[in-house]
């Protein structure tokens, strides 16, 4: 797996280069490569990526250079070749990379192609005339899965600089302002456990393209961005085939087979050093049970996730419309925040109008809209980052697009399907028995005890002291508990200033 960042500076700084290796520094020992040029409109273009496998790929077609630089992998090459070679009537490719696939698809079908891709990607295409006569507009081309498996953060400070990654690490390290958590931030963090809202993250200023979208970058005197869906919501028709089969298919194009393991993920209370692990691997401040999940697979293995399952579940017309349906109770993580001060009504407006924009919690395909649109994207991010984080891969057998036609297509799964719906990896709750008595819930309240006496500690700012030092010394209320340790160790990480607060 690799990681990809990029630069656009249209004032062509000489740091811009060197912002461009901090972007990409933080993407471990594997090989990069990187392309950069001023371009005939003296504009600063940069891309790189790391991999231990060839990363850069650059085709010329029609006075067009076109140079791409992929993430992830797919699992249709062979049928997009097959529609390349038909459409340009010869076969182009002499190595079927997934990123020759990719551009050739933007080529021949614009920014709709993301949408014949099937499997996890981010990529970026940048293409500029080769002569200095030619028409062609030089331009950056992003696209995002339509899942959200792997992400594509960006930063536009001006109209005249943009900075993208699928590290949001590496934009932190880059970025020459300060970095700030806002008011929204620290809504989403505790109203959505640790995640944020697609499109959004919890750094102030810094944005995500959302799942199934593309966005072009206007690579001349200004880097005006235009985002897009790639995805429609006409409903295609599939005859003659059952869930079953679509995904003992989804399961054989990815190699899945009866021998491979399914990632369990752990219920286990954590103490204060895997949540330090878990903000620094997921470069979030999520509650650290999928890290611990990963913790027990050797390096290298392959494994595959259940998540997008619960796709498949449209049974559940009872499950609330208050809230997203896989979170039972929204206040469980704020009872000992000072909610005036943050202003969490505020803050519970602020989502809930998100969620009524993605959505409409009245319709009856809420269910389903709402784990496509803000469940999928929201969770599995932080599934894969983890798995680049240890070496693992993981694949996603639900999250097909076959699968996802037909299931948007009937609305209706057979319940006799052997394939059963899935317990949402995002709803989380400790055990019970014993839990006052484990090391881990001892360990974890004495460290936040320490922080609370802290004079500039975010925890002791957040919390009315009385009320905390209550919770952590009946250790009540764990999960809102690891929730501010996480909240701490995400400031401390990444070097994040409270904003306006």
């Amino acid at each position: 797996m690799s990681d990809i960042c990029g630069i656009v500076d249209c004032n062509n700084k000489l740091s811009s280069r060197e912002y461009l290796v901090k972007l990409s520094m933080n993407y471990g020992e594997s090989l990069k490569f990187t392309y950069s040029k001023a371009n005939t409109y003296d504009t600063f273009i940069g891309i790189s990526a790391n991999s231990v496998n060839k990363c850069i790929d650059n085709i010329i077609y029609r006075g067009v250079k076109y140079t791409c630089m992929f993430c992830g992998e797919l699992y249709n090459i062979k049928e997009l070749s097959e529609k390349i070679k038909s459409e340009l009537g010869y076969d182009a490719m002499e190595v079927k990379s997934f990123g020759v696939i990719a551009t050739w698809c933007y080529i021949l079908w614009g920014g709709f192609s993301p949408k014949m891709l099937n499997g996890k990607f981010a990529y970026c295409i940048y293409s500029e005339g080769i002569f200095k006569t030619s028409p062609h507009t030089p331009r950056m081309f992003l696209a995002r899965d339509r899942f959200g498996i792997i992400p594509i953060y960006y930063y536009q400070p001006s109209n005249s600089y943009f900075m993208f990654s699928t590290s949001i690490k590496g934009i932190l390290t880059a970025k020459k302002e300060k970095s700030y958590i806002d008011k929204k931030g620290l809504w989403q963090i505790f109203y959505l456990d640790g995640k944020s809202l697609p499109g959004l993250t919890h750094v102030k200023d810094i944005l995500e393209l959302n799942a199934g979208f593309c966005a072009y970058i206007d690579c001349r005197d200004s880097c005006n961005i235009m985002k897009k869906s790639y995805l429609n919501n006409k409903k295609s028709t599939l005859f003659d085939i059952t869930p079953d089969k679509l995904l003992d298919e989804s399961f054989g194009l990815r190699g899945i087979d009866i021998n491979t393991k399914k990632l369990e993920l752990s219920p286990s209370m954590s103490i204060h050093e895997k949540i330090d692990e878990s903000v620094k691997a997921t470069q979030y401040p999520i509650l650290p049970y999928i890290y611990q999940g990963m913790e027990r697979y050797e390096k290298s293995k392959l494994l595959y996730s259940d998540i997008g399952c619960e796709l498949m579940c449209h049974n559940n017309k009872s499950v609330m419309k208050g809230f997203f349906p896989w979170m039972r109770d929204p206040y469980s993580n704020i009872e000992l925040i000072d909610r005036e001060r943050l202003n969490f009504d505020d803050g519970f407006e602020f989502i809930d109008n998100y969620r009524h924009r993605i959505s409409d919690p009245q319709s009856d395909s809420y269910y389903f809209d709402s784990i496509f649109s803000l469940y999928l994207p929201m969770t599995i991010k932080h599934i894969e980052r983890i798995a680049q984080y240890k070496g693992i891969n993981i694949r996603y057998p639900f999250c097909d697009n076959e699968v996802y036609s037909f299931i948007n297509t009937k609305r209706e799964i057979n319940i006799e399907s052997k394939y059963t719906p899935a317990a949402f990896e995002l709803e989380y709750t400790y055990p019970l028995q014993n839990i006052k008595e484990s090391d881990s819930q001892i360990a974890l309240c004495e460290k936040l005890q320490g922080l609370v006496k802290e004079s500039d500690s975010i925890i002791g700012y957040l919390c009315d002291n009385n009320s905390l030092l209550e919770a952590i010394n009946s250790k009540s209320n764990m999960k809102c508990l690891a929730l501010l340790y996480a909240t701490h160790s995400f400031l401390e990480e990444f070097s994040l200033d409270l904003y306006a607060l």
